[in-house]
């Protein structure tokens, strides 16, 4: 629960999760025939989560950390932030 998220709708392609009472989605495709990632290709690399406060941002830090999710990235300004 790595958003605190809900899904949507999900089927064995596609995936709709919604998190933060319902004001963002995310979609996760399963790409079929697809082989490994090339790192000069496109795609989604990282995701970035911006929090109102300097709490709520060490709350979500811990609760990741607790589950060995670490961010690569991270920014403190203007508001915290993390890159995963």
């Amino acid at each position: 629960m790595f958003l605190s998220a809900k899904a949507s709708f999900e089927n064995d392609l596609i995936s709709f999760i919604l998190y933060e009472e319902e004001h963002h989605l995310i979609a996760i495709v399963a790409a079929r025939g697809c082989g490994p990632k090339v790192h000069n290709s496109s795609g989604l690399d990282p995701i970035t989560f911006s929090y109102y406060s300097l709490t709520i941002s060490a709350v979500a830090y811990w609760q990741r950390k607790t589950l060995g999710i670490m961010p690569s990235q991270t920014y403190l300004a203007p508001l915290p932030q993390y890159g995963y």
